[in-house]
């Protein structure tokens, strides 16, 4: 194997690489673990053709072009694929007068590699050697042995001013590689096809960003961040959304502070961005100053459900893009003063005032959008100030209809309803060991008894009162409530009761704790509804144990150990992605249709993944959306396939409509 240091000096010596680029080829293939020759060629500072003759200056030997003309084969023959891949050698000719084979190798001096080949071949064959690069010899073996499709490296011929990172200062008219200002950027691509980033790597290159790594996941780009810094990250925008899940895969302290995300294919065909991409970039927007500007968690809250309500209700009515785009800019702009604020400045093809303030208006009254805003409104109002109706359907189909045309509005409402139920049902999915709410007003989130239930695995919640606790309950949903019996307001005997007489509560594991004395104390706790009892210093060793014991026996008894469970009849496919979608969920959903299996994998809230017995991705998400009839499972995923789904949801889903529509139309016909 050539000694990489003779390698160096020849490239170096031949003029055709620097000293300071051969140091960045060497930099990079240790941060992704290629070889010098690989990094040199992937990175585009030298071809194999280049390289091979440098390699045929040290040796002197002649350099044989592997990659274009197949072997003849008579010499693949004399050499298998194994021997060829482990010995990192490559048949060329196959002379049969003399018995000679011409073998191209990396070094043809290296004694082990002599005293291997001796082993490997016939006695009688005659070697000669040409040479090649290592990265060379192994891409040959995989076109020529193992079938690779190979097309040749062809230079982009740019058009002049085609940019990729727009500088901070003005745009440069031609293409000066030595501009040290713009070299200086430390840039990291974000590219999953190894073809792509090769040409993206030219492009910035030649547009003076000579400091340019790659990664072609966040996982690699984290170790490679981790490694040396980068001054940007450039994403590709199509596989890494901006302000999508992967951004969170980061860790904050390697992050660059400017993240920029291309889509290649409206640059290089002068398209406008798709309405899709805009939209989400708009909607992403004001979502991010509403959250920068509403610091308050009981006022962000109602927000953040009310614009996921408006979003589910307005798909599930069927509306357009553009129409649920509208009501859920709408339900973010509801927001208290930085709404208005926001709302003054923003200029976007919706009819967002109308849709806010509709009941000033007879045109806007009768708008889908204000109609469904109201309606959530309503609910929203409804859930604050009776929390306990909110798991009794009839109750809200009374309260909410007496608010609307009990005509008009009914369909509506109706809708509305089955969002709520499905939500309910759906709730747990994507909860590893559930969710548990301490309600006591000394307990801190930093406290003993948090991070103990926290390392358990459950999602702890602490508030000081029973009124939160309420709001936690019946927005949320909660597996267990540890509570002090001393409370602020109303006492914890009295919360206790008030949940047991709820049917939307009442099957809630409730565990009283106080170090208050008496000694009827443990049994009323018991009689009030409580299933035990703990004094404090609550042992909790013991807490731990009762907690899990209790939580799996229920889990066992509904049948659900392994997932949530249903059919389809009872809930559509496009129902249960709708909701596990703009939930952010981490889960996979199962699909039984007759003898039929298929799995969608959500991470995040994203569709990252999916497939049948014969289909994967788009397609097979399609067939998955088209079973009307079977069984589902929704089980909490932390471990997820390489991503092939690339759009949102909602343009998945969208897109779902069109092609169901059309083959109803095709099956009328």
């Amino acid at each position: 194997m050539t000694d990489f240091t003779t390698l160096k000096n020849g490239l170096v010596s031949s003029g055709l690489l620097t000293e300071e680029q051969i140091a960045r080829a060497e930099d990079y293939a240790l941060t992704v673990g290629l070889s010098l020759d690989e990094a040199l060629v992937f990175m585009k500072m030298i071809n194999y053709a280049s390289l091979g003759g440098v390699l045929s200056g040290i040796h002197e030997k002649p350099y044989v072009s592997l990659l274009n003309a197949a072997p003849d084969e008579a010499a693949r023959g004399k050499i298998s694929a194994n021997v060829a891949e482990s010995l990192k050698v490559f048949p060329c000719r196959f002379n049969s007068k003399t018995g000679t084979l011409l073998l191209a190798v990396s070094d043809p001096g290296d004694p082990d590699l002599i005293r291997n080949l001796s082993k490997s071949v016939s006695p009688s064959l005659k070697i000669e050697y040409a040479v090649a690069s290592a990265s060379e010899i192994l891409m040959a073996i995989a076109i020529h042995y193992k079938g690779k499709a190979y097309t040749p490296e062809i230079d982009l011929e740019l058009p002049k001013g085609f940019t990729i990172v727009t500088p901070g200062r003005k745009t440069k008219e031609g293409l000066d590689l030595e501009d040290e200002a713009q070299s200086g950027s430390r840039i990291l691509l974000l590219e999953q096809d190894l073809d792509r980033a090769r040409a993206l790597m030219t492009l910035l290159r030649r547009e003076g960003f000579s400091n340019v790594r790659w990664a072609s996941s966040p996982k690699e780009a984290t170790q490679v961040l981790k490694e040396k810094p980068a001054d940007m990250l450039v994403a590709n925008g199509r596989m890494f959304k901006p302000q999508g899940g992967w951004v969170r895969e980061l860790p904050p302290e390697v992050v660059p502070s400017f993240i920029s995300c291309y889509n290649l294919r409206t640059m290089l065909l002068g398209q406008e961005y798709p309405y899709s991409q805009m939209s989400e970039a708009l909607v992403s927007l004001v979502a991010f100053m509403v959250r920068r500007s509403v610091t308050s968690n009981d006022q962000l809250q109602p927000i953040l459900t009310a614009a996921r309500y408006c979003k589910l209700l307005s798909m599930r009515l069927g509306l357009s893009a553009v129409q649920v785009d509208g009501v859920v800019l709408a339900a973010w702009l509801s927001a208290p003063d930085i709404g208005r604020l926001i709302l003054d400045h923003l200029v976007a093809p919706y009819p967002i005032t109308e849709i806010i303030e509709a009941q000033k208006s007879d045109v806007g009254r009768k708008r889908i959008e204000a109609q469904i805003l109201f309606l959530v409104r309503q609910y929203m109002v409804l859930k604050k100030n009776r929390p306990e109706i909110s798991g009794d359907m009839d109750k809200v189909r009374r309260e909410l209809g007496s608010a609307l045309d009990p005509v008009e509005d009914k369909p509506i409402v109706e809708a509305f309803l089955n969002v709520i139920k499905d939500e309910e049902f759906l709730k747990n999915a994507g909860r590893a060991g559930g969710r548990i709410l301490v309600v006591d007003p000394d307990v801190v989130k930093e406290s003993a008894l948090v991070l103990r239930l926290s390392n358990d695995g459950y999602d702890v919640t602490v508030v000081g009162d029973a009124k939160q606790a309420s709001r936690v309950i019946f927005d949320m949903g909660v597996d267990l409530v540890l509570s002090e019996v001393n409370l602020p307001g109303t006492d914890g005997l009295r919360f206790c009761r008030a949940l047991r007489e709820n049917p939307a509560s009442s099957n809630i594991s409730f565990f009283f704790m106080t170090a208050e004395e008496g000694a009827r104390l443990a049994a009323q706790c018991l009689e009030a509804g409580a299933d035990d009892f703990f004094k404090k210093p609550v042992d909790l060793e013991m807490l731990s144990l009762k907690i899990r014991n209790i939580l799996n026996l229920k889990a066992s008894s509904r049948g659900s150990k392994k997932g949530i469970t249903g059919t389809l009849q009872d809930m559509s496919a496009t129902d249960i992605i709708q909701t596990l979608t703009i939930g952010e969920k981490d889960v996979e959903v199962h699909f039984t249709h007759q003898n039929q299996k298929g799995v969608i994998f959500i991470r995040q809230g994203e569709i990252i993944h999916a497939k049948t017995e014969r289909m994967e991705g788009q397609e097979a998400f399609y067939r998955l959306m088209a079973w009307e009839d079977g069984e589902f499972e929704i089980t909490t995923s932390s471990s997820f396939p390489a991503r092939t789904i690339h759009d949102s949801a909602m343009s998945l889903l969208m897109e779902w409509a069109r092609l169901a529509d059309e083959a109803s139309v095709r099956g009328q016909a």
